[in-house]
């Protein structure tokens, strides 16, 4: 989760596709080896789903994260970034790619949607020839009905949890900060010696840049990584609100269900298919 310097463009020619020739094709997994210093553009369409744990969705201002059943609809021209907070071997996605001549985005902003079952099979089926035109035969037809059924997909708005992105590089240390020490207690005192600010400073600028303090960030970034780790399913809840630094389970049962709406239990059940 380190901080995003800049932007990269990204065409069809970069994935080793014709531009003249392909309106769309997939690309399975991620494939960003450096993804610290940039954010991508593509020149078209991107649509991601997850099959299996948790990708993060970044933009300039937030992040936000995507799990089984969920897709973003990334327009072309977007800056993002997809990465993850874990080890990519606990993640499976793929992606759908389409030029703008195709499909109009219904707007310029990032889509996190639930998909439908018919919507998950097509992707799945599409996903089958990878890096490939899939304009055409079979393949075209399962396009088409996609496209035909994404608008209603759309609608399904998905609204998780989000973390603010900091834009100054002071605010950006104190975020680096809580992330790398997010395991243990922090105290107030502590961020002093990360910036040459007074704890009331400290607290004045976080507060006005990030629209939440510190310990917000710190909450809400702890409960990120909890959504991960629920994904394993030998280690515990009791074992997962310690590793993500909550003092007690009842904090982190009540916190997590605040945010997420359901308890960590269920949601496990839901987006890692571990309860019926």
């Amino acid at each position: 989760m380190s901080p995003v310097q800049g932007n990269k463009e990204t065409h069809l020619d970069d994935f080793g596709i014709d531009h003249r020739l392909v309106t769309a094709f997939t690309r399975s997994g991620l494939w960003d080896d450096d993804p610290s210093d940039h954010l991508n553009i593509h020149s078209c369409h991107q649509i991601i789903v997850v099959n299996r744990g948790m990708v993060i969705v970044e933009e300039a201002v937030e992040k936000r994260p995507l799990y089984r059943g969920m897709a973003a609809f990334i327009p072309a021209g977007k800056a993002h970034l997809i990465t993850t907070l874990r080890d990519k071997i606990d993640v499976r996605c793929h992606s759908l790619f389409i030029v703008p001549a195709i499909y109009a985005a219904p707007d310029d902003g990032i889509r996190i949607f639930e998909t439908s079952e018919l919507c998950r099979a097509l992707l799945t089926s599409l996903n089958e020839q990878n890096l490939v035109d899939i304009s055409g035969g079979i393949s075209g037809h399962c396009l088409r009905l996609f496209l035909e059924i994404l608008p209603s997909d759309l609608q399904r708005d998905v609204n998780p949890i989000k973390l603010p992105e900091p834009q100054s590089s002071r605010v950006r240390r104190i975020v680096t900060f809580l992330q790398d020490n997010h395991t243990r207690r922090v105290k107030l005192e502590d961020l002093t010696r990360v910036v040459s600010l007074s704890i009331r400073q400290i607290c004045r600028s976080f507060k006005s840049e990030m629209k939440i303090t510190t310990f917000e960030y710190l909450k809400i970034y702890r409960l990120l990584h909890a959504s991960s780790l629920l994904s394993d399913r030998e280690k515990k809840v009791i074992d997962v609100s310690h590793d993500c630094g909550f003092e007690s389970v009842s904090t982190f049962f009540n916190e997590f269900k605040r945010y997420f709406g359901i308890s960590p239990d269920r949601f496990r059940g839901h987006r890692y298919g571990e309860l019926p």
